[in-house]
């Protein structure tokens, strides 16, 4: 679905919030399901720690923020969108 820039504009900040909210507890989540793994095969534990690793250089709100329309250092391919029928944020393509 293609959206103008004002529906975009419009959804960005009536939903702002609601969309960093969700990439942080995502982001939570997924570094608590990370920590939960326990195995013993080298190549996983290899594996486990490159992205323990990445985790910590990632910061979740300043990669999403660049999905608003209005930051300066906006991604000029994708917005994010929030979804308010399935209650969780999309990024979507300008180009439809």
């Amino acid at each position: 679905m293609s959206y103008s820039l004002a529906e975009i504009i419009k959804n960005q900040k009536e939903f702002k919030d609601k969309i960093l909210f969700f990439y942080k507890k995502d982001f939570q989540y997924a570094k608590q399901q990370l920590s939960e793994i326990n195995c013993k095969d080298v190549f996983i534990q290899k594996q486990k720690k490159k992205l323990e690793s990445n985790f910590k250089k990632y910061k979740p709100i300043k990669y999403v923020e660049r999905f608003f329309f209005l930051h300066p250092k906006r991604d000029l391919n994708y917005y994010v969108w929030w979804n308010d029928v399935k209650q969780e944020p999309c990024i979507l393509n300008y180009n439809g």
